[in-house]
């Protein structure tokens, strides 16, 4: 079995489904989201990406018609 594979987007601003605006990071293990918090300190390895200057909506699936609007 293999392990967890884990991912670390920092420094984003975040439109949440509330529509709520955050800026900070989000977690993910295997895929799922796991923390979405101004700071975030992992306690296993993860992958990280520095997003900053980046909106990021989690938990919203961008179908193709959509991201086709958005340019």
């Amino acid at each position: 079995m293999s392990s967890p594979q884990s991912l670390l987007i920092r420094r984003t601003r975040m439109i949440l489904p509330d529509g709520e605006w955050l800026e900070g990071n989000v977690l993910t293990r295997d895929r799922q989201i796991v923390a979405v918090a101004p700071e975030i300190s992992p306690t296993t390895p993860v992958t990280t990406i520095d997003a900053e200057g980046l909106t990021l909506l989690p938990g919203v699936i961008v179908h193709r018609c959509i991201s086709e609007n958005l340019g």
